[in-house]
């Protein structure tokens, strides 16, 4: 019996592209499966049919800071799928550290955000990761809190954007971006800064009135409209607030959901309010922190709920959210399922989008 002919490249691809983006060692078996495949897997269509399906990019892991045994800070990377991040021997062949120019204006208390150069006026990013780049530097002093911005293209800072604050509170390290505006969240404070990164210009808005006696560690976050959220646990509830524009015109607080965590959470997780630690654009994953449970993953999409396994106390995480393909040298000897004699086996490399 003659063999069936092999499927058309566009119909492979529309296949492999269907496979869970959250599991990249699916996506590798696949692609060894022969030399079509991983040629298909390698080659920069996929890549932008993976975009186009999936629209959004899945979070693979996360870095975060643990506590260590002499009270200093272990930096550490946190799978949360098959994704493995590379291993370095040393330092040799490791990109260098970018160093800035002098800031113009000293601080008592700052913070920082890194954000793509590529970024268009609604502070999107096609997910290149190569390009120029900007830093936007807040920080408080004596006449009140100051931004400034540096490009890479420029090489210098921009001139300081000023606003005046009475209450000097320290810098956040809660941060969010929505449209074109980087907006800070003051721990200690019932105020948001909002810097706009297109007019450079820096202003105050306060939290939502429910949430002005700092318990739980609230948060910013981006709503999946787009629109600026903030996010707090309320008697073991954990409620989000979206900002919107009313009829008058005048932006406003307004809550949208709350999330009953005694039903979700296990009940040895909430004799302490648990905290809230971070948040995942595009994913819409709430990294929740409790003394006993440990790190707890609250996806408000699909509302499944998973333990990360970590057994110390854990300030600050940064989600990775990425698709992971394989890049597989193959042999440019014919696309069939078996190598041709003598061809070498593909070589499995990894890249991220």
């Amino acid at each position: 019996m003659a063999a069936a002919p092999p499927l058309f490249d566009e119909i492979v691809e529309e296949i492999l592209a269907r496979l869970p983006p959250d599991d990249p060692a699916t996506l590798l078996r696949a692609a060894l499966a022969c030399k079509q495949w991983a040629r298909l897997v390698s080659g920069p269509g996929f890549r932008a049919r993976l975009r186009a399906l999936h629209r959004e990019a899945p979070m693979l892991g996360f870095l975060c800071d643990l506590r260590g045994d002499d009270d200093g800070a272990i930096s550490r990377f946190v799978p949360t799928s098959s994704f493995r991040p590379r291993r370095h021997a040393d330092r040799r062949g490791m990109s260098k550290l970018c160093k800035l120019p002098m800031l113009p204006r000293r601080a008592q208390s700052w913070s920082a955000a890194v954000l793509c150069g590529c970024a268009d006026a609604a502070g999107a990013c096609d997910g290149c990761h190569l390009g120029p780049f900007r830093v936007v530097y807040v920080g408080t002093d004596a006449d009140g809190i100051f931004s400034c911005v540096y490009s890479s293209l420029d090489g210098a800072w921009s001139e300081p954007a000023s606003a005046e604050h009475p209450e000097h509170p320290h810098m956040p390290r809660i941060r969010a971006l929505v449209g074109d505006a980087l907006h800070f969240l003051f721990q200690a404070s019932a105020s948001i800064l909002r810097y706009d990164l297109g007019a450079r210009q820096v202003s105050v808005i306060q939290r939502p009135p429910a949430c002005t006696d700092f318990q739980g560690r609230p948060l910013l976050m981006t709503m999946e409209d787009g629109r600026l959220g903030f996010a707090s646990v309320l008697n073991s509830r954990l409620c989000l607030w979206p900002r919107e524009v009313g009829a008058d015109g005048e932006a406003r607080w307004a809550q949208s959901r709350a999330i009953d965590l005694e039903t979700l959470l296990p009940a040895d997780a909430l004799w302490a309010l648990p905290y809230l630690i971070g948040f995942a654009d595009g994913v819409g994953v709430l990294f929740v922190w409790t003394a006993v449970g440990g790190l707890f993953l609250v996806n408000l999409g699909s509302g499944l709920l998973r333990n990360v396994d970590i057994d110390r106390d854990i300030y600050g995480v940064v989600p990775y959210v990425s698709y992971y393909i394989p890049a597989l040298k193959i042999s440019a000897e014919g696309d069939g399922a078996e190598p041709s004699a003598g061809a070498s086996e593909p070589q499995v490399l990894l890249q991220g989008l």
